[in-house]
């Protein structure tokens, strides 16, 4: 059953983001994930995951996500996890796909 992880994450703001995503790429795509939207608002990071199941999502935190966040001294706080009732995806969407955060220079 597909699932869908909703974060919130008032410490996090787009820099401390940019610098998650340098520690913990999003490439190579981890199996099972259907899609990954991230936004800010006044109170800080909004994550929108969908998953093909729970266990892809647990495999995702387990092995990727939370040595991450540990690795950057940021707390770990679990998403709210719903059943994807409903899933559309417009036919070019990818276009929209953001560049992955470039290496910023030492």
């Amino acid at each position: 059953m597909p699932i869908m992880a909703i974060y919130r994450s008032s410490g996090v703001d787009q820099e401390t983001f940019d610098r998650f995503r340098l520690e913990v790429p999003i490439e190579p795509i981890p199996e099972g994930a259907i899609s990954h939207h991230v936004a800010f608002d006044d109170k800080g990071l909004i994550g929108i995951d969908v998953w093909e199941s729970q266990a892809h999502l647990d495999a995702f935190a387990r092995d990727r996500l939370n040595p991450g966040l540990r690795r950057l001294g940021l707390p770990i706080e679990p998403p709210q996890v719903l059943e994807l009732h409903a899933l559309v995806i417009a036919e070019g969407a990818d276009r929209h796909n953001l560049a992955p955060v470039a290496a910023q220079p030492a």
